[in-house]
């Protein structure tokens, strides 16, 4: 892919094993507020695991985490159930999470455990 971004709209410097990941996400029309590869840590808030964060607005919150689910099935990538089993720490695989906060009335579709190193396990990066 071309023109490879720099950063989620946060504008922190991504990741170095997320960062294509990031880009296949923003290609695809998701706005991506945060991420990270789950070793770096460069921010306090980073987690364990790798993951992106996508904003979505409130009333497409269902819809766009189906169409996130069916854009990367259609990459050969499957989405489990969310710790429906019981996966060794190293090998959980990738899973999604879609959250509503009446509060602001945000809305978050957390993608989790996917990387740029499980787009290079199925082909799609070099």
């Amino acid at each position: 892919m071309t023109d490879e971004p720099t950063t989620d709209i946060t504008d922190i410097p991504l990741n170095e094993n997320i960062k294509f990941t990031v880009e296949f996400l923003q290609k695809a029309g998701f706005v991506t507020v945060d991420s990270g590869d789950g070793e770096t840590h460069a921010c306090e808030c980073d987690r364990d695991y790798a993951y992106v964060s996508i904003r979505v607005r409130a009333h497409n919150m269902l819809s766009e985490a189906d169409r996130l689910c069916a854009l990367l099935k259609t990459h050969g990538i499957d989405i489990y159930e969310l710790r429906s089993k019981d996966y060794e720490e190293d090998n959980v695989p990738p899973c999604i999470q879609a959250t509503y906060d009446p509060g602001d009335g945000s809305a978050n579709i957390d993608l989790m455990y996917l990387d740029d190193g499980y787009f290079r396990n199925v082909g799609l990066l070099k």
